[in-house]
């Protein structure tokens, strides 16, 4: 998860894509940032929506959006094939992976907990 506007940034590797990693990736970053951002960006992803509607309008997953009421923030989705609203998110994950991969080689981690740390 990254801040708009400071650019502050909190990641976290998980071995799975499920709702339990995505709820509590954002209850890490937002302990981590001291706070909850007003609206969130993000991309189609299955956890967060359900079905795409026509334009902007999504179906939006139940517990996605029981998270976002619980932290009173307000998710925000990519238009479909439109990589230039997602660019920036999708060169940061590049970027995070491409370190982590660089440290990977010469290191191995215990445990998740331990990557995490």
């Amino acid at each position: 998860m990254k801040l708009c506007a400071s650019r502050a940034f909190w990641l976290v590797g998980y071995p799975g894509q499920g709702h339990e990693m995505l709820f509590d990736a954002h209850a890490r970053a937002f302990g981590a940032f001291g706070g909850v951002p007003q609206r969130g960006i993000y991309d189609n992803m299955k956890t967060a929506v359900d079905q795409v509607l026509a334009g902007k309008k999504r179906k939006i997953n139940s517990r996605f959006e029981a998270m976002s009421g619980r932290y009173l923030f307000e998710p925000e989705f990519c238009s479909v094939a439109s990589g230039w609203e997602k660019g920036i998110v999708e060169k940061n994950v590049r970027d995070r992976r491409t370190s982590i991969w660089h440290h990977a080689k010469d290191r191995r981690w215990a445990s998740w907990d331990e990557l995490n740390v």
